[in-house]
């Protein structure tokens, strides 16, 4: 243990033993410190709302620590039946004898903000990012809160602090996940660990000579007043509300949308305020009318099941502008071309799309940032699957059933010939017995014709031999023009046969969306594109053979083959011609930097992964 002589020593010796393998681990590893560390402001938005939001989470911290002290402490204060470790009397007496002979800022320092700066980074920082992970999900999070809260109890090592430390921990780590920063946490743990010292002030002690001789030895005795208790539960209550408030500033409301809440808070105290508002500004009911969103109708994206659309699509947007606080009217428009006509027309705000992103659009419409990454892949007709008993009725053909028969009725006849020669000379190797006689003659036909010659059967007369040299020679020829055969059907079907990679595509007919991507890319294969609508007529066209295949963004074509039945088409294996999807605006718009704003809290808050998987989580 160490002695109240070099407490104030000890303090930062063993903080700088927590915090410098840390350290050197960081360096080692290289990583991003800030988003490990959560070393962000927590408000984010426009400067006011920032402003805003930040304040009232760091305040919120600093509420929640204190009640949460004074809360813990009349739990532990009831529970009288637990008798206090040697150890725990130890380190109590240590640290008031800290408070009593240091100043009141050496103590502050060395008792709460110390402590609560460097374990924060180690708990709240390396800890809980490295449970939580690169994109985790609400069960990620739970657990991550729960196991780096075990790990902040055990740290503390007396099992008397554990409760209050594990619970605290569980409370730390919440308010670091709910706003985005570590700092309000921080806050939070100086206001819990000063609380011994903001007591002892009330009580007026401020030295040994005004200590009670019973303090140290009868704490079980010590009770709290129940209004002090009541007044700690309210400020943790309050805390929380602050707490929640700058999350829903930080996620949901932008300057514009909280401005709007004040004004109407503030004009609608009156009638006649109202009515003053609308003759001065007149102009403010243009920003009621709904945004124009286009709707391109794609399976899986938007489709309409009477007069509303439902897809991943229109998820997305409903997320998007319920952030930038805008109301809806979806605009059906039936082609790719029209989409971009009316978007360059300003007849609607917003392309839903999502569309892929390239060069030659971005010079029509202005793009948001992206939604979801994407590429191209290949369905082909399911009886071009290469299956073995597909593959074995495209090697059959005439030639070769008639090279094949030549082959066994040669062998058949050969036999029938050495059998009547040699069955009188040579009975032995081809017994004279009819079926027994010409079996053996056939076996030596097909011996010799596979390895070359049957070493337990010997020809003996002059006829036999020539019989036998003449099946060698022509059983030559007839091998070779069977293997020529089967060599130029594999050939022909590797030429003609399935589609198997993008390089297949040459000279293929390739079913195709108007006004897609896709067209460029099959062209750059050497396949010929077809036109057609939508998703659904492609699948028809290369199933009734119109097509040999078709091409079309990856995660659409693999729900539209999922979801259609019949379905005679299969995918091939592997996205070609990668790109992104975003929304369209017309140039110049005034909506690009808040939805922008918004989807980028959306990916980092895991909004963008968590609608992909409910949409294409089987298929992608």
């Amino acid at each position: 243990g160490i002695s109240p002589a070099n407490i104030v020593l000890a303090i930062p010796v063993q903080q700088v033993a927590v915090i410098a393998p840390l350290a050197m681990l960081l360096w080692w590893q290289r990583v991003n410190i800030q988003k490990t560390f959560s070393l962000s402001w927590p408000g984010t938005g426009s400067p006011w709302s920032s402003c805003l939001g930040g304040l009232s989470a760091l305040l919120g911290g600093v509420l929640t620590g204190g009640g949460l002290f004074i809360l813990g402490a009349a739990v532990l204060l009831q529970l009288t039946s637990i008798e206090m470790s040697p150890a725990m009397k130890q380190l109590s007496e240590k640290i008031l004898s800290l408070m009593l002979d240091q100043p009141w800022w050496l103590a502050w320092i060395l008792i709460a903000i110390l402590p609560a700066c460097l374990e924060e980074l180690l708990f709240r920082g390396w800890v809980l990012s490295a449970f939580c992970g690169e994109k985790p999900n609400t069960q990620r999070m739970a657990f991550a809160v729960f196991a780096q809260a075990i790990c902040f109890a055990l740290f503390h090592l007396l099992p008397e602090r554990m409760p209050q430390t594990f619970l605290l921990g569980l409370a730390l780590g919440t308010i670091v996940l709910l706003t985005k920063s570590i700092y309000p946490a921080i806050l939070c743990h100086v206001a819990n660990n000063s609380m011994p010292l903001v007591l002892l002030f009330m009580t007026g002690i401020k030295d040994k000579e005004s200590l009670p001789s019973s303090a140290t030895t009868d704490t079980m005795n010590l009770s709290l007043p129940p209004l002090a208790i009541v007044a700690a539960g309210g400020v943790v209550v309050l805390g929380t509300i602050l707490l929640i408030v700058s999350q829903r500033l930080r996620v949901k409301y932008s300057l514009r949308g909280f401005a709007a809440i004040l004004l109407v808070s503030v004009f609608c105290q009156t009638n006649d305020s109202i009515r003053h508002l609308r003759a001065q500004e007149p102009a403010t009911n243009e920003t009621v009318d709904p945004l124009r969103v286009a709707v391109f109708p794609i399976k899986g994206l938007a489709e309409y099941q009477g007069d509303s659309p439902r897809g991943y699509s229109i998820d997305l947007w409903k997320e998007l502008s319920k952030r930038i606080g805008e109301s809806t009217q979806y605009v059906q428009i039936p082609s790719i071309e029209k989409l971009f006509n009316a978007t360059q027309n300003g007849d609607i705000d917003v392309l839903l799309g999502p569309l892929a992103v390239t060069e030659q659009r971005e010079k029509l419409v202005d793009f948001t940032h992206p939604v979801v990454h994407s590429g191209l892949q290949i369905a082909v007709p399911r009886d071009h699957d290469g299956r073995l008993f597909t593959a074995l009725t495209h090697l059959i053909s005439w030639e070769l059933v008639t090279i094949l028969a030549s082959v066994i009725g040669t062998m058949i006849l050969t036999g029938h010939l050495l059998w009547l020669f040699e069955r009188r000379h040579n009975a032995e190797s081809f017994p004279a017995p009819y079926p027994r006689g010409v079996w053996e003659a056939v076996w030596w036909s097909v011996s010799t014709i596979i390895t070359g010659g049957c070493e337990n059967k010997v020809i003996s007369t002059i006829t036999g031999r020539f019989i036998a040299v003449t099946w060698m020679i022509g059983g030559i020829v007839l091998v070779a023009l069977l293997t020529s055969t089967l060599t130029t059907t594999m050939t022909v079907d590797q030429v003609t046969g399935t589609v198997r990679s993008p390089r297949d595509l040459f000279g293929k007919t390739v079913a195709c969306q108007e006004g897609g991507v896709v067209i460029d890319a099959v062209k750059e294969y050497g396949g010929s594109p077809v036109l057609y609508p939508n998703i659904e007529t492609m699948m028809t066209a290369v199933s009734s053979d119109e097509c040999d295949a078709l091409v079309s963004e990856s995660h659409t074509l693999m729900l539209a083959l999922h979801t259609s039945k019949p379905n005679d088409l299969r995918l091939i294996p592997g996205i070609f011609n990668s790109f992104d999807f975003a929304l369209a605006l017309p140039q110049g718009s005034t909506l690009r930097e808040p939805l922008n704003n918004a989807i980028l809290q959306m990916r980092e808050t895991g909004i963008l992964d968590d609608l992909k998987d409910r949409w294409f989580g089987e298929y992608h």
